[in-house]
């Protein structure tokens, strides 16, 4: 039986790759899920899309870790294949030991690994090797289905 707590965590962070895609970047903050074994199971951070923010679900992997230190991050989406949004990085993302493969759902966020580009799903699609899983948005998916013309996101710590 796992039981699980919701703390606050601080972790500063500094981006300074001159990219036109981020808005640098500055001391963060993320709600994290602790397990009953003090483990970091989970993270909480938000996308905004036109001053709606959605709630979105990080895992404890090394890359969603390293996607968090780039927050407070803004990215221009473009879609892919009527499947995913997706967008290029102000800077490359570490991995770490990120498992990777995993076959997209509505809502996943990953790393497509030969382009080290963002990835957001919101059609389901197949397995593949080079995706690595960051998190899941709970609701926003359809909205992200129902842009067709490039538009900016933002991912912060906070809301």
């Amino acid at each position: 039986m796992s039981v699980f707590f919701l703390v606050g965590c601080t972790n500063e962070a500094a981006n300074d790759n001159g990219s036109s895609n981020s808005t640098g970047g500055s001391e963060t903050s993320s709600e994290e899920v602790i397990d009953s074994e003090g483990e970091n199971s989970t993270m909480e951070v938000f996308m905004t899309i036109n001053d709606e923010s959605y709630p979105v679900t990080l895992n404890d992997s090394e890359a969603a870790q390293n996607f968090v230190d780039m927050m407070p991050l803004t990215l221009t989406l473009s879609d892919y294949a009527d499947t995913e949004k997706v967008s290029d990085l102000p800077s490359e993302l570490e991995l770490g030991n990120s498992d990777r493969g995993h076959q997209p759902s509505p809502g996943d966020i990953t790393i497509y690994e030969p382009w080290g580009n963002l990835a957001i799903f919101y059609n389901a699609f197949d397995y593949s090797d080079d995706l690595i899983h960051l998190g899941h948005i709970e609701d926003g998916a359809d909205m992200l289905e129902s842009n067709e013309e490039e538009f900016d996101v933002t991912f912060t710590v906070d809301e």
